[in-house]
């Protein structure tokens, strides 16, 4: 395919996700959200396709230097399929993750870490590395407070659980078994 049929198709991917997005939102607006998860999952599966069809797009522009151009290329795709099958999980898989409670199965703790890989990747590229970097801090600090002294130090969380919190919690509102 060449440069100008590959722009209309990422052009009518865009416009389609972001045609969703507002539907979505308006519809959500107006007869009342979804369960958490679900609108989050939802609207961030659309948001994941944005930046990165966005991203993608961008490459084609002739000003960039052709220098990595593939490899760049490579890991917008790549970080796309990975953070929309992370999102799609917990989409389309929201009832069996929510009857577990907290309680998380060994691939999810890989999709969760897969999302925020894919979330930093995406937050570099619409807000900047501040962000990540903010976001990077507290995920140690969840999972490194331990070693920290007294006031800032806590009983430290395992990867399962800030994995667990990242993929089927909505802001730490229900209460875990397992440490």
């Amino acid at each position: 395919m060449d440069n100008v049929g590959m722009l209309a198709v990422l052009r009518a991917i865009i416009a389609s996700a972001s045609l969703l997005l507002v539907g979505l939102t308006l519809y959500t607006a107006y007869f009342g959200v979804f369960p958490d998860g679900i609108q989050r999952s939802a609207h961030l599966l659309l948001i994941m396709v944005l930046v990165f069809t966005l991203a993608f797009r961008d490459t084609f522009d002739p000003e960039l230097a052709a220098r990595g151009l593939l490899l760049k290329r490579l890991w917008i795709i790549v970080a796309m399929v990975a953070g929309v099958l992370a999102v799609a999980h917990q989409l389309f898989n929201f009832d069996a993750i929510n009857s577990r409670y907290g309680s998380i199965l060994p691939f999810e703790v890989f999709l969760g870490t897969l999302l925020v890989i894919t979330l930093f990747d995406a937050c570099r590229r619409t807000i900047g590395w501040p962000i990540v970097l903010l976001a990077s801090v507290f995920i140690l600090y969840g999972l490194y407070g331990n070693y920290l002294p007294s006031p800032f130090g806590h009983r430290g969380y395992s990867l399962e659980r800030v994995a667990s919190q990242i993929i089927s919690e909505a802001g730490g509102s229900s209460v875990h078994r397992s440490g």
